[in-house]
């Protein structure tokens, strides 16, 4: 019973199954960035690069961020809301127990039972009877599977002992486990300040506008280049900023929105000429926006002007 067990049952089954794979995949990739899984080569890097950033994360990575938006929004109502997707969060990325959290409570266990039964989840369901009275919670090392779960829930105490999707992390120092916790508080900045935008042409053309700026911090570009920020925007918002009325050039806007935030550069021979971002612009540069790349954050640190 309890406040944990009203809340499983008051939610629909469907915010468990959104929530719970996006945030798997999100936790994998950044355990891939904070340097862990080498051993599976360089195959693993490059497909973490595809999966964030630009253009594939997109159809990757925003995806998988906005599906856990979405079921939050289920979750995240009443006193436990929030704290169980914290508590997921911290979990799924590893560093539950080294963060010194002692065990967290299980909302819906019973649900979870009942999707590892139908095949929704991937958990391991271990019968206490027949490991002979082995403790199922202990591995060799006597370090907790569940990574904090201490079983206290709305489970019948008849019901087998469970172990949740991979909980525990690969990560065996604090250099990686420091390293787990910069993904997992840029994570909870991206959820909180890259939410869906509004229809219409003016909130498109803003968040064009957004990511071109962002795109100029790296560098001069040109103006291919920068025509690369429409694969990270909607259809919807492309189609928008494509009116005849978003713009003249041909561009869906983006002549638009050079013209007010760089300053054309001419080039010398047959190379294109190329676009910078305007000085007093910088103060609008977001560290932690989500579609620029670290290599690219560290050369916009090195190239801000002092202030």
């Amino acid at each position: 019973g309890g406040p944990g067990a009203a809340l499983g049952t008051a939610l629909p089954p469907v915010y468990v199954g959104l929530m719970e794979y996006p945030v798997l995949a999100l936790s994998r990739a950044a355990q891939i960035r904070a340097g862990l899984w080498r051993r599976n080569g360089h195959c693993m890097y490059d497909q973490c690069m595809n999966y964030a950033e630009p253009p594939f994360c997109k159809m990757f990575r925003d995806a998988d961020l906005f599906l856990v938006q979405f079921a939050a929004l289920g979750y995240c109502h009443g006193p436990i809301g929030p704290s169980y997707l914290i508590n997921l969060l911290l979990h799924r990325f590893g560093i539950f127990s080294w963060a010194g959290l002692i065990s967290a409570p299980e909302v819906h266990t019973r649900q979870f039972l009942d999707g590892v039964t139908c095949g929704l989840f991937g958990g391991d369901v271990h019968d206490v009877d027949a490991d002979a009275g082995a403790d199922v919670s202990t591995d060799a090392a006597g370090e907790d599977v569940n990574d904090g779960h201490d079983g206290d829930s709305d489970t019948p105490a008849a019901a087998p002992a469970i172990r949740l999707p991979s909980p525990r992390t690969p990560a065996r120092d604090t250099v990686e486990h420091t390293r787990l916790l910069e993904e997992f508080l840029h994570l909870l900045i991206i959820f909180c300040t890259e939410l869906p935008s509004p229809p219409g042409p003016v909130h498109a053309a803003s968040r064009l506008r957004r990511e071109v700026l962002h795109r100029l911090t790296g560098g001069p570009c040109t103006h291919s280049e920068l025509a690369e920020v429409h694969h990270v925007l909607s259809q919807s918002e492309n189609a928008s900023l494509q009116r005849p009325t978003s713009g003249r050039d041909g561009g869906g806007g983006l002549g638009a929105v050079l013209a007010a935030v760089a300053a054309r550069r001419p080039s010398r021979g047959l190379e294109p000429d190329r676009f910078e971002l305007l000085p007093e612009l910088w103060g609008e540069y977001d560290p932690a926006f989500w579609h620029v790349t670290t290599r690219s954050h560290q050369g916009a640190s090195d190239a801000r002007p002092p202030p």
